[in-house]
């Protein structure tokens, strides 16, 4: 997530999206501005989202968006696989492994850089 990316799906991208459409996402929750959604979905300017991410984790109970009958929603699993898992689990000891050893672990996720927003 940077300042870029933050609500990048707001109401005016929203607005390009044609009535049949379907919103999915499972990138990151907070690249969608839900109040935008929730609005768009409660007037039907689309017919859908399927969500897997949301801002905040878990969400908020009193999440609006949670309410509708045009979401499905999953619990930020887009993307497991038993493969994906063993792997996942494989990696970790192997990076504990590694600087166990004092070498430097792989797979280091930086931390994030903020990039300045374009105008």
């Amino acid at each position: 997530m940077t300042s870029a990316t933050r609500e990048m799906i707001n109401a005016k991208t929203l607005a390009y999206m044609q009535p049949h459409a379907v919103l999915i996402n499972c990138s990151r929750g907070p690249v969608i501005d839900f109040a935008a959604l929730h609005d768009t979905l409660s007037n039907n300017r689309i017919a859908g989202a399927g969500l897997d991410v949301f801002p905040a984790e878990p969400p908020s109970p009193s999440e609006p968006v949670l309410t509708l009958d045009n979401v499905v929603l999953t619990p930020h699993l887009a993307g497991s696989s038993r493969e994906t898992r063993l792997k996942q689990t494989r990696n970790a000891f192997d990076n504990v492994l590694r600087v166990a050893r004092g070498e430097r672990p792989l797979w280091v996720v930086p931390e994030p850089r903020d990039v300045p927003t374009r105008s």
